[in-house]
């Protein structure tokens, strides 16, 4: 398993510490590409500085931000994918054409231009 090392640290503070944290679940969803295309496209807001361009590769999505490389995304539930590598979660919503990013306790909602 790709776990980082802080993250382990934290869940072991915490639990010393009697505070509240998430377990996490290591499931992943296998999707057929077709499944995936619902998802593709470009996400931007006027309060996020960078467009997120979300491609597939077969039955992968791969999400790249304006001037940084391009990373995979696992699916762990229905429209949530993640780069745990990077603590990035990105939730779609296809019904209104929107994308919620959460990475380091912040949430982005992005609308697909």
């Amino acid at each position: 398993m790709n776990y980082g090392n802080n993250d382990i640290v934290i869940a072991i503070l915490s639990s010393y510490y009697n505070r509240k944290f998430e377990i996490p679940t290591f499931t992943t969803l296998d999707l057929k590409t077709e499944e995936l295309d619902r998802y593709l496209g470009e996400y931007a807001s006027s309060s996020f500085p960078l467009v997120i361009t979300v491609t597939k590769d077969n039955t992968k999505l791969i999400a790249q931000a304006t001037g940084q490389g391009a990373f995979p995304l696992e699916a762990i539930k229905k429209d949530t994918f993640e780069f745990r590598a990077a603590g990035i979660t990105l939730e779609f919503d296809p019904t209104v054409n929107q994308m919620t990013i959460i990475q380091g306790g912040t949430k982005n909602v992005l609308t697909k231009k």
